[in-house]
């Protein structure tokens, strides 16, 4: 089955989850935008800290997983890897290895 629109509940539970594990790290996750992006088959992170997630992507993944997705995301922005790398911060394989860090 398809999902058509992000999951709100499962992305507000991985934004706690991740904030109750790097606290430090609230306001950026807080901060970022997500927006739904549908068959893009991933979920990424742009310059202007908005987030774009397939539904079908949010929907395979546990909050734990999303959490942890969400704050390897915001590494990125903290660390401005924007500028060094145009494209946009791509994590498509598992949340512990995205792809987007080899």
């Amino acid at each position: 089955m398809r999902a058509s629109a992000l999951d709100a509940h499962k992305i507000a539970a991985a934004r706690l989850w991740a904030t109750t594990r790097m606290p430090y790290l609230a306001s950026a996750i807080f901060a970022s935008t997500i927006l739904t992006e549908p068959d893009s088959g991933t979920i990424a992170i742009d310059r202007s800290w908005q987030v774009h997630a397939d539904p079908d992507v949010v929907e395979r993944l546990t909050v734990e997983q999303l959490g942890r997705l969400l704050i390897h995301l915001s590494g990125h922005t903290i660390r401005d890897h924007a500028t060094t790398e145009p494209a946009t911060a791509r994590a498509t394989s598992t949340p512990s290895r995205p792809s987007c860090c080899g």
